[in-house]
């Protein structure tokens, strides 16, 4: 082997190695946006969860999350 078909056997290593670190960033790129999606769709998941429906208590006319007020005569 001469010293061009050397250089050129490594030039194209370090081409085929190159393309390979790209290919595998954009996979962990897209690994990580895919997180990032699926971890605002669990926090949303979780918001809408977490939600709660509060009501007029007729007595006091408080909203409470159908939990006695502390009235003797709460409805709740």
């Amino acid at each position: 082997m001469s010293l061009p078909k050397l250089i050129g056997l490594c030039f194209i290593l370090w081409v085929v190695w190159r393309v390979f670190r790209a290919i595998d960033a954009r996979k962990s790129n897209i690994a990580k946006t895919k997180d990032r999606t699926d971890s605002n769709k669990s926090k949303q998941h979780k918001a809408n969860r977490d939600s709660i429906d509060l009501e007029e208590c007729t007595i006091c006319k408080a909203w409470v999350a159908r939990e006695n007020c502390g009235r003797n005569d709460c409805p709740y």
